[in-house]
Formats: C-alpha cells, sequence, structure tokens
C-alpha cells in the first residue's frame, strides 16, 4: 500500500508540475493535486483505523466498502489528470496504474473500479481526437486494461488460496496439538495406572509370601512330627503349599513382565545338566501316573536366566 500511494502522489505531483504553466487550468490542477492528497490521506487514516479495529475481522464487510469508496476515489482522481491528453500523461497514469494495481487485487471489485476509473478518460480522451497516433495510444492503453484486469484476477486467486491454505494449516496444527495433549493426557493416566499397579503388586508380593513362607514352616514342622497316619495329610498340605506358592510366584512374575520390572541374570548353564535337573523333579510325578520321562539333551552351553528357563521347562514337562 505504501508503494501504491507513493506511486499515485508522485504522479499526481508530476502532472501538475508539467501542466502547470502549459495553457491548463492552474485552479483546476490546485483542486485536483489537493483532491489527490485528500484521498491519500484518508488511505493513511483507514489504514491505521483498520489496524487498531479489534473486531476487524467481524466488521470487514464495512471496511471492504470503505476500501472500494478509495479504490474509486482513487481511480477517479487519478483519470480526471487525464483530460490534457499527451504521451506525458498517458505514460504518468499507466505508470501510476500499474504500481497501484497489485494493491487493490486483493479485493476484485476494487480493482476493477480503480483501473476502469483511472484509464477510461484516458481512453475516451484518446479515441475522440479521432487522430491515428491518439487511436493508438487509446488501443494500447485499452489492452494495458485488459493485462491489467486479467494480471490482478491471477493474482487475486494466489492471494486467496493462499490465506485459505494458511488457515488450513491453523486448524490442523491447532487439531495436532490437541490430539497431542490428549496423548500426552493419556499416557499420564497410563503411567499413574501402573504406578498404582507396581505398588499394589509390590504390596501384594510381600503380604502373599510372608504367610506362605510361614505355613511353610509350620508345615515342615508337622512333618518332622508326622505319625504314620497323618503323613499323607502333611504330604498333601506341603504339594498344596507347592502349588499355590508356584502360581503366586507365576502371577507375580507375569506382572513384572507386563511392567518391564522383570530383572533377569543370565549365566552360561549347561544344558544337559538343566534338563536332568529338572527330569530328577518331575520323574517321580511321570512315575505316579505310568509315564518315562527321559532326558536327551546335547552336550551345549546358553546363556540365559536359569530360573526363567526353568520356569518355562517345568511348565511344559508337568503339562506333558
Amino acid at each position: 500500500f505504501p508503494v501504491a500511494l507513493t506511486a499515485q502522489f508522485t504522479g499526481m505531483a508530476s502532472l501538475t508540475a508539467v501542466y502547470w504553466q502549459s495553457g491548463v487550468s492552474e485552479v483546476f490542477l490546485t483542486v485536483w493535486f489537493c483532491c489527490g492528497l485528500i484521498q491519500i490521506w484518508l488511505s493513511l487514516r483507514y489504514v491505521r483505523l483498520f489496524w487498531r479495529d479489534a473486531n476487524r475481522e467481524a466488521n470487514i464487510r464495512k471496511w471492504i466498502r470503505r476500501w472500494t469508496a478509495l479504490a474509486v476515489s482513487a481511480g477517479d482522481i487519478l483519470g480526471g489528470g487525464g483530460a490534457p491528453i499527451s504521451l506525458i500523461t498517458v505514460a504518468t497514469i499507466v505508470a501510476v496504474t500499474f504500481a497501484s494495481w497489485p494493491v487493490y487485487s486483493c479485493w476484485l471489485p476494487s480493482l476493477s473500479a480503480f483501473t476502469l476509473c483511472s484509464l477510461t478518460p484516458v481512453i475516451v480522451a484518446g479515441a475522440v481526437q479521432f487522430g491515428v497516433s491518439q487511436t493508438l495510444i487509446a488501443l494500447i492503453i485499452l489492452v494495458t486494461t485488459v493485462f491489467i484486469l486479467y494480471s490482478g484476477r491471477k493474482l487475486n486467486e494466489m492471494v486467496v488460496n493462499s490465506i485459505i491454505t494458511a488457515a488450513q494449516n491453523e486448524r490442523l496444527v491447532e487439531r495436532l496439538r490437541i490430539e497431542i495433549a490428549r496423548a500426552e493426557k493419556a499416557r499420564r493416566q497410563t503411567e499413574e495406572e501402573s504406578e498404582r499397579r507396581s505398588k499394589f503388586f509390590a504390596a501384594a508380593n510381600h503380604d502373599i509370601r510372608q504367610p506362605l513362607q510361614a505355613m511353610g514352616i509350620y508345615i515342615d514342622i508337622l512333618g518332622r512330627r508326622a505319625t504314620p497316619q497323618t503323613v499323607p495329610v502333611v504330604k498333601q498340605l506341603a504339594l498344596s503349599i507347592s502349588a499355590i506358592s508356584t502360581l503366586v510366584e507365576q502371577v507375580l512374575t507375569v506382572t513384572r513382565m507386563e511392567f518391564g520390572q522383570m530383572e533377569l541374570h543370565p549365566e552360561h548353564v549347561s544344558v544337559r545338566e538343566l534338563l536332568e535337573e529338572l527330569a530328577e523333579e518331575c520323574r517321580p510325578i511321570a512315575e505316579k501316573k505310568g509315564l518315562r520321562l527321559r532326558v536327551s539333551a546335547p552336550p551345549v552351553t546358553i546363556l540365559t536366566d536359569v530360573t526363567m528357563v526353568k520356569r518355562a521347562l517345568k511348565n511344559l514337562v508337568s503339562n506333558a
């Protein structure tokens, strides 16, 4: 906008200086130049008031009407200076129009009003003189007018598309910000829930193991004092306590694995020794069921957590 206003002021000052002593009415030139200054002052005031308006988006129609009125007045004033048709006049008015049309392209009605109001008087003045050169000038200005209107329309499309794209990007960024906030909230809730579960199972681990250990001690004492009649009962109790302990340990192990709190202690162990030890534990159970448990293992060593792999294999063998 400053470029357009500067071009308008420069053009009016140039035409006034050129025609001041050329036979053109000095009163007309003075009034015309003052009208141009008033229009420039109103344009500057428009810009200042526009940016001061906190509700300019809600009042956009009012500002558009004022903008269009300014464009019409600028075109009329600039076109009024083309009364004394000459090459200098045409060049000056066309130059000012070329410098001003990009700013008016943001609103096509203002561009059309400014361009037609500024160039039409020059076209008409050149055409009515019925001279070859004047008619040629009028034709050139007409082509220039069409070019300005076409170019302004294309520029307007680019501006509108850029505004729409920017608005869409802002909405996408806002949606992304909302989704990130939701994800962060869900993550915090999951972490809090995980921490609560971890504390619960830690307390459960302590509270459940303690009575199981006490029961194991009591059963051990009963086993030492058992009579032939109570030995089967004591053995059955010991098996039940062992099963409960194994089940509790498995539940706690799965819980620790789920929350990433499982501590592994890898070490080198012989596969054959591991399986033979496992077979010694499971062979009595197999014999009671009339089954035969055999071990066939290669003489290799693996790096693993002995407790975890032994527990997995024991579950597999027990199920078999």
